[in-house]
């Protein structure tokens, strides 16, 4: 090693005779800033990892309880064939079910909001929630298993003697009744309006 030194030290002019290039400077400087840009994409790449652990982690709990939540809460098992109203009742409850809210929209409309509309509305209402009431029962009857036509007869007969109920009570209310005719008629040949008019 001694040689060596002895033999740079020797020739020191020879070996100062050249300096760098400018590109030489430029190529030093890049460097730098990609050593900059390397510690920032580490840093990054530090970031990024914990955020994917997390985000592994919280997938990995989130499936956990959702399988807990499936062990511990079953779903209740859809019902059979035998468990189930007939297709007929599922059409007919339907039906009559757009019906009755129809029906009951237009006897509003005709009673009004006077105390004798409101009246027709809550006994009609009261009406609606006994029938109702008893197909209920009617139908958790036929679930329970007593599989008989006569219940389904019962529970399309009170559909229907709520569609005619309904039918009714509009036919009421759309027609001038005679007592009501009569009361008109009344007013108009009292003496209170004859003065007016003559």
């Amino acid at each position: 090693m001694k040689k060596l030194d002895d033999f740079i030290n020797e020739n020191r002019p020879l070996f100062d005779d050249e300096q760098p290039g400018k590109q030489h400077e430029a190529k030093f400087i890049n460097l730098l800033n990609d050593q900059q840009q390397i510690k920032n994409a580490e840093r990054f790449a530090i970031t990024s990892r914990w955020l994917k652990l997390a985000a592994a982690i919280i997938i990995i709990a989130g499936f956990g309880f959702g399988i807990l939540a499936i062990l511990y809460n079953p779903t209740p098992q859809p019902k059979n064939a035998e468990n189930a109203l007939p297709a007929e009742i599922t059409e007919m409850e339907q039906y009559y079910a757009m019906q009755t809210q129809e029906k009951l929209n237009r006897i509003e409309k005709l009673a009004g909001s006077e105390a004798e509309g409101t009246q027709v509305k809550n006994m009609l209402l009261q009406e609606i929630d006994n029938l109702n009431a008893s197909s209920e029962a009617l139908k958790s009857e036929y679930l329970e298993g007593k599989r008989d036509k006569r219940l389904v007869d019962a529970i399309k007969n009170n559909y229907r003697v709520l569609s005619n109920l309904l039918d009714k009570v509009a036919d009421q209310l759309a027609e001038p009744t005679k007592e009501s005719s009569q009361r008109i008629n009344r007013n108009l040949k009292s003496q209170k309006y004859e003065s007016i008019i003559s």
